[in-house]
């Protein structure tokens, strides 16, 4: 590894005295071999040296000879003794951890070693992007001077610095892909992402562990991945959580109805026309069968009640616990719908806001029909396709991680999806298998085969979206459709529709079309494998 000590962040490739320096303010002598081989270099070149008479000095026998023991020997001696029972180096140095950690704690309120974890990937991934960017900007720009205080803020552990200095850069480079919907190099972005973990340790170190998260989740949700800080995240996780716990429970209940075959009909009402053209259904299936005759032949195939065993099925219904327990948490949101006239725009907001204005109200209607999805634009709020359960791993005792029918290698991502009624998926396909699952609530899907892609005018024109240019995205409105005048060849093009309940899964074959509405306020969770 490049660093000498676990708990710092001093490079190897510094000169010897540099890095002794650097390590002194943490209090260590490093005993590390690469040290130590330096050391003892440096000692055999200084072990002799002449007296002013000419005669050789023993510079190991500074002190006088070793016929009688003086008081500087019966030290030796004591310490030789201690250092036996201590053991090596590194156990000396894990002593010498336990003792720091403790005067460290005393002056801040995050440990010794998370610390350093944070402030080493600030000072290894943001000093190397750092270089890039003082290239592009001009060395006097805020950009440039803010970052410079951002990095001497960490190498001082100023911790105040380290709050001003990281809110007020994450928040310059935010403006920047604000204003010009991205960044002009990734090392942009990762500046960002150190920005953002440098505001967080600010903030963590007074205590203020909730917006420590706000700042470490708008940098994940933008890119930062969550491994290469994981124990500050983790640090910073747990006590966001016993901060924001409320010593009364939640004021609005908000529970999602438990549909099923039975109530099933309520739902017909939401449905444009009836479903004619249903998906192959089948009980659980061997995974070799599976494999075979339906991943293979690329043929959607339903499981009804697959995951109702699965505690999310019911736990997550209750959206005023899941509000309770992570509504400090901030979470992308697309509000509006991307198929109606006035467009979607997305926006990071704490999912108790989202909760609050959004899903809440949403639970009030029984069912959204189409009508409502398309004139209610104002009160639809989709977290789409977020990778929801690698930000909040807790969540992930409530799902299934590896089902077996993404085959033995697992799945390669899994996302959330969780939204009010109304959200609607525009016609569209993926280059992976999917399994997709109905957690709360209803969806309707309809699929055609990528044999009708001819009929289904493939979005090829920029000017027509700037979401999606790879030839996946199609101008068919599934449900609103007027053949006559705009696409009359989708009249004809074959399809199958299924109406989702909570626990079933439908496989969705690679390069598949298909289209999703939201029936109800729902959460489903989809496996790309």
């Amino acid at each position: 590894p490049d660093e000498e000590l676990c708990i710092s962040y001093i490079e190897s490739a510094e000169p010897f005295d540099a890095r002794q320096e650097a390590i002194a303010n943490y209090g260590f002598v490093c005993t590390c071999d690469k040290c130590r081989a330096e050391m003892d270099s440096s000692a055999g070149d200084l072990s002799t040296s002449q007296s002013e008479d000419g005669n050789e000095i023993d510079n190991h026998d500074l002190f006088g000879s070793d016929d009688e023991e003086t008081d500087g020997d019966a030290e030796e001696s004591e310490i030789a003794e201690m250092t036996a029972e201590v053991g090596s180096g590194e156990r000396m140095l894990q002593d010498r951890l336990v003792s720091l950690n403790k005067s460290f704690n005393s002056i801040s309120s995050i440990p010794m070693l998370i610390h350093a974890e944070a402030a080493n990937f600030v000072l290894r991934v943001g000093s190397q992007a750092f270089e890039l960017v003082k290239k592009e900007e001009d060395p006097d720009s805020n950009i440039v001077q803010s970052f410079s205080k951002l990095l001497k803020c960490v190498q001082e552990r100023d911790f105040v610095g380290c709050q001003e200095a990281g809110s007020a850069t994450e928040k310059l480079l935010f403006q920047i892909l604000n204003e010009t919907g991205s960044w002009p190099f990734v090392e942009y972005r990762e500046c960002f992402g150190c920005a953002a973990v440098v505001a967080a340790v600010g903030y963590a170190h007074e205590g203020n562990f909730i917006t420590a998260q706000r700042m470490l989740d708008r940098a994940l949700i933008l890119g930062l991945p969550r491994k290469n800080i994981r124990h500050f995240f983790d640090f910073v996780e747990i006590h966001a959580i016993q901060a924001s716990n409320s010593p009364t429970p939640p004021t609005m209940k908000c529970t999602i109805p438990e549909y099923n075959e039975d109530n099933k009909d309520i739902l017909q009402k939401s449905l444009s026309q009836p479903i004619r053209h249903n998906i192959e259904e089948s009980p659980l299936i061997e995974e070799d069968i599976f494999l075979s005759e339906y991943v293979s032949k690329s043929k959607p195939l339903v499981f009804r009640g697959l995951a109702r065993q699965w505690p999310a099925t019911n736990k997550w219904r209750h959206l005023h616990n899941f509000a309770h327990e992570h509504g400090h948490r901030s979470v992308p949101i697309e509000l509006g719908s991307m198929m109606n006239s006035c467009g979607m725009k997305e926006q990071i907001m704490a999912f108790g806001e989202f909760f609050s204005s959004f899903l809440f109200p949403s639970s009030k209607k029984e069912v959204w029909t189409l009508q409502n999805a398309t004139e209610d634009s104002s009160e639809i709020g989709y977290l789409a396709q977020h990778p929801l359960l690698d930000q909040i791993p807790s969540l992930t005792k409530d799902v299934e991680l590896k089902p077996s029918l993404c085959g033995k290698a697992g799945p390669y991502n899994f996302n959330i999806w969780l939204g009010t009624g109304g959200t609607r998926t525009p016609l569209h396909f993926d280059s992976y298998d999917n399994l997709f699952v109905q957690i709360v609530g209803a969806k309707y899907v309809r699929i055609y085969s990528s044999a009708e892609s001819e009929n289904l005018y493939v979005i090829r024109d920029a000017s027509k979206s700037s979401t999606n240019l790879q030839g996946n995205m199609s101008e068919v409105d599934c449900e609103l459709e007027d053949f006559d005048l705009k696409h009359p060849k989708a009249r004809n093009a074959k399809f199958v529709e299924v109406l989702l309940l909570p626990g079933d899964s439908l496989f969705i074959p690679s390069r598949s079309w298909h289209y999703v509405r939201s029936l109800s306020t729902s959460i489903s969770v989809n496996y790309w494998f």
